[in-house]
């Protein structure tokens, strides 16, 4: 009797299934500048490059890691030569990584104010702003008779865009083989009520608890099995039923 190689393609989807978890809109992620800004070299579409300060726990799980990477987009800029009186740089920042590789959208709010006796007439309030729904705006701030220059390490507060799920990966536990042979060379193999071959048959199943049938006729062989991975042997005694035997 030859073998059947069978893949349960079903009985496995639960131990490979995308688990679906949603960072939860409004979720305050503090990202840092990892190069300095100045409106002297930046040109409008240069990419922005962040990390993330703190890692994000969504569903029970980490969804975005500490040191994860974060991007946006210069804007505009416009240096003082171009300016006559000063700088003016604007940027957005635009997404986060995802453990999996995936990204979330985020949105961020500039706070304005005035003064402070640097000439700035647009700055950034990096902590407290209101988990609210709120519009993405660009991150400007002008310099009255100088070039805009923001420096590698500085840190803003962006918040999740959590309209839609974004999937993690988790990690897929191996499956499990089982070597099936039975007293009747043969007879039928169920695993979860479902048929995948005769004896002898090499059967795949997610780790999980499962259900083995073999059977040849009125005479049955059951067993419920915790499959952790790895390979088990299973030998199906069948009873003898009276009457079978001729």
């Amino acid at each position: 009797m030859t073998k059947i190689n069978l893949t349960l393609a079903a009985l496995m989807t639960a131990g490979m299934a995308m688990a679906q978890i949603a960072v939860p809109d409004g979720t305050r992620i503090r990202v840092r500048l990892e190069e300095t800004l100045s409106s002297d070299t930046a040109r409008t579409g240069d990419p922005v490059e962040l990390t993330v300060m703190r890692e994000i726990v969504a569903g029970n799980m980490v969804a975005v890691a500490a040191g994860a990477h974060a991007t946006g987009t210069i804007l505009s800029a416009r240096s003082r030569r171009r300016m006559g009186r000063g700088g003016e740089l604007d940027f957005s920042i635009d997404r986060v990584q995802l453990v999996d590789g995936n990204w979330v959208n985020v949105r961020h709010t500039p706070i304005r104010k005035h003064g402070a006796g640097s000439g700035a007439k647009m700055g950034i309030l990096t902590a407290g702003l209101s988990a609210a729904r709120l519009p993405a705006a660009p991150i400007g701030l002008m310099m009255k008779g100088q070039d805009v220059e923001i420096l590698q390490g500085h840190t803003f507060d962006v918040y999740a865009e959590g309209n839609a799920p974004a999937p993690v990966q988790e990690m897929a536990a191996a499956p499990a083989t089982l070597s099936i042979t039975a007293s009747v060379p043969g007879a039928d193999i169920e695993i979860d009520g479902v048929f995948v071959g005769n004896a002898p048959s090499t059967v795949q199943v997610a780790p999980g608890v499962h259900q083995v049938v073999v059977r040849q006729g009125a005479a049955t062989w059951q067993r419920n099995l915790q499959a952790t991975g790895g390979n088990v042997t299973i030998n199906a005694m069948l009873p003898v039923v009276q009457g079978s035997m001729q």
